[in-house]
């Protein structure tokens, strides 16, 4: 009777360790942590003045700009005349840090009117000013391998020249890396000389000025040149 009383009595006190056991309260802690991963993107854009007469005959800013159905402008031109020419690249607002770039061609029988004697160059500088043209005056040489080459504090220009075909390619590399809503301004204006008669006028009759921007990530490059021509291989073959 005892051994069973024992037993009685040991399986309630197990029955009792259970409940015990099914209910006990433990010390825990649990925490989560997520990453919202957004993708990055490069935006420019590129626009310049529309232009109207003035009283004077130039051609001035109206205050508006083009746009991406406005992009040809056409000019009429005459000695002495002024041009409100300024293109201008925007870095958009969302727009991670970028480099920035720009190839200005230039063609028509104008090699005999702003061409460097000796080089089958052209001087651009002797028909825009302002902008990034206000500061090319420093030649340099052996900058990446090439000649002719004008440096600023600013940005290096190299110029390739095809003068049997009257086509100059200006290639524009900024130093440095350009923040959203940075504004770049390659030139303001472009001034036909008072000198030139009727002869010198012909040869810029259909002159075309074409103006190309680029962007692209820092992330991942030491500088602008490199940047560019590795974005861009095709567009910059020349000054590879």
């Amino acid at each position: 009777m005892k051994k069973k009383i024992f037993a009685l009595v040991l399986c309630v006190a197990m029955l009792a360790i259970a409940i015990v056991g099914g209910t006990m309260a433990y010390f825990t802690d649990t925490d989560a942590q997520t990453n919202t991963f957004t993708a990055g993107k490069v935006d420019i854009s590129l626009d310049e003045a529309i232009v109207a007469k003035d009283a004077a005959g130039n051609l001035v800013a109206t205050g508006s700009r083009t746009d991406e159905t406005q992009t040809l402008q056409s000019y009429h031109l005459f000695p002495a005349m002024t041009v409100t020419k300024d293109p201008t690249i925007t870095v958009a607002a969302d727009s991670e840090d970028a480099y920035i770039a720009a190839i200005v061609t230039v063609t028509g029988d104008i090699y005999d009117l702003i061409g460097v004697p000796g080089y089958d160059n052209i001087d651009i500088t002797k028909l825009a000013s302002g902008g990034l043209m206000a500061k090319a005056s420093t030649q340099v040489q052996g900058w990446n391998g090439l000649s002719m080459v004008y440096e600023t504090e600013d940005c290096v220009i190299y110029q390739d020249a095809d003068k049997a075909n009257n086509t100059w390619t200006l290639y524009i590399f900024m130093k440095a890396a350009q923040a959203a809503n940075a504004k770049v301004v390659l030139f303001d204006t472009l001034t036909i000389p008072a000198a030139w008669d009727n002869a010198e006028m012909a040869k810029i009759n259909g002159m075309n000025i074409t103006v190309t921007a680029y962007a692209t990530q820092t992330n991942g490059f030491a500088d602008c040149y490199s940047a560019i021509t590795a974005a861009f291989d095709s567009a910059f073959a020349a000054v590879k």
